[in-house]
């Protein structure tokens, strides 16, 4: 009788146990869902930075040369790519109308969206010429989202009276190794320099491409 009381109780004790590390996990879970659908972050990001000219071109997705022709701040955007849990963060958002495709699917005279976290600074002004060497977040989720510069510091060079101007130490002080946005470089020099860099990329993804394919096709051939 005695060991059956004592089976019962362990069985209580057990079942309260579970009751209470089942409630925390629902508290836990509904403070995170609720600390990520209402997150405006105000961390720095962490970003890449880039050795020399060359890097920074192959780094990008879109390099164009636009103006911005309006800024929006203090844009809460979701970054979340499940809209069940959305995280926002704060982004200065910048209207660029482009008048130079050098790399990427675009036209002159579109006008595309380029976001800044409000954290890293205000970067983008209007009036502001430059070349924009950006990430494409187009298909990152259904609608897309604006673009981004690589970084804060080298995603965004200013272009005055036609030649590169820039604060940034790599490109400044003689420090970017191929010369390619040395400082007060003419600008159609700078575009012939890009637009050479990604010919070679796109020669480089081409052959990958074309490698991993034979490589396929002699497995499969194999395989038969």
């Amino acid at each position: 009788m005695e060991q059956r009381v004592n089976l019962e109780k362990r069985k209580f004790l057990l079942i309260t146990i579970l009751i209470c590390l089942i409630g925390t996990a629902c508290l836990i879970g509904s403070v995170y869902h609720s600390n990520a659908t209402n997150s405006s972050s105000l961390e720095h990001a962490d970003y890449l930075h880039y050795s020399d000219g060359e890097e920074l071109v192959r780094s990008a997705d879109v390099i164009v040369e636009g103006t911005v022709i309006k800024v929006t701040p203090n844009q809460e955007i979701n970054v979340s790519k499940d809209d069940e849990v959305p995280i926002s963060h704060l982004f200065d958002v910048a209207d660029v109308q482009i008048t130079q495709v050098l790399q990427g699917d675009l036209n002159v005279g579109d006008i595309i969206q380029v976001k800044q976290l409000v954290s890293d600074g205000s970067t983008y002004k209007k009036g502001t010429d430059g070349i924009f060497f950006l990430i494409d977040f187009s298909d990152f989720k259904e609608g897309g989202l604006p673009y981004s510069a690589l970084n804060p510091d080298q995603g965004t060079i200013k272009v005055v009276e036609g030649k590169i101007k820039t604060d940034n130490s790599l490109f400044k002080n003689g420090k970017d190794k191929k010369q390619v946005f040395e400082n007060g470089k003419d600008k159609k020099q700078v575009f012939e320099d890009i637009k050479k860099i990604s010919l070679k990329k796109d020669q480089s993804i081409e052959e990958t491409e074309e490698t991993e394919e034979t490589e396929e096709t002699e497995e499969i051939t194999l395989t038969e």
